[in-house]
Formats: C-alpha cells, sequence, structure tokens
C-alpha cells in the first residue's frame, strides 16, 4: 500500500493468495503453500531472527495452487522468518520449530 497524502492510499494487488504454512511449531519438515495468480520464478528465503539465511530455494511457480514441502530436519529450534518473493514482490510469515 502507498500512501499518497492524508486522504488518498493506493493498493497493490497481491500477487500470493493464501499463504499457509503448516504445522507449526513443526520439528521434522512444514508445508508452504500459496495460490499464485502468475507463473514465474519464486525464491524462497528462510531467516532466522538474527537476519542470517538458513534456507533459500528456487521455485517454479504454476497459476493456481503452489505446495512445497521444505525440509528443516537441520534448523536448529527456534522462530524463523519465510520470505516469498516474486520479481519485485515480497511476502513473508513467521514459523516456529520446536525441539
Amino acid at each position: 500500500i502507498d500512501v499518497l497524502d492524508a486522504n488518498a492510499v493506493q493498493q497493490h494487488p497481491a500477487i500470493f493468495f493464501g499463504f499457509t504454512t503448516w504445522p507449526s511449531p513443526f520439528r521434522t519438515n512444514f508445508q508452504l503453500e500459496f495460490t499464485d495468480t502468475q507463473t514465474g520464478d519464486v525464491d524462497i528465503d528462510i531467516y532466522n531472527l538474527l537476519g542470517q539465511l538458513l534456507f533459500h530455494h528456487k521455485f517454479k511457480s504454476v497459476t493456481g495452487k503452489n505446495r512445497i514441502s521444505v525440509p528443516g530436519i537441520d534448523f536448529p529450534p527456534q522462530t524463523m522468518i519465510i520470505r516469498l518473493k516474486q520479481g519485485n514482490h515480497v511476502y513473508s510469515r513467521i514459523i516456529n520449530k520446536t525441539p
């Protein structure tokens, strides 16, 4: 969303709809699912709360529902940030891993 002035807001259309992850918390792996309005390369990055990159995967999305199983067995127990990026569009979620 861009705030243009005190009375005007311009909303950008969403590329990803229904960006969800489950289970959370997870122990070994988790599922990431989103609906894409266009095909394209999607970067999936997972960061710890210190901003260190823990996982990177480039994914070719399809128009419609996309599901990816993310192997998380080697991640230490912590809260992490998942970032999906397609072009200039970036979306993020938080996920937790338990011991």
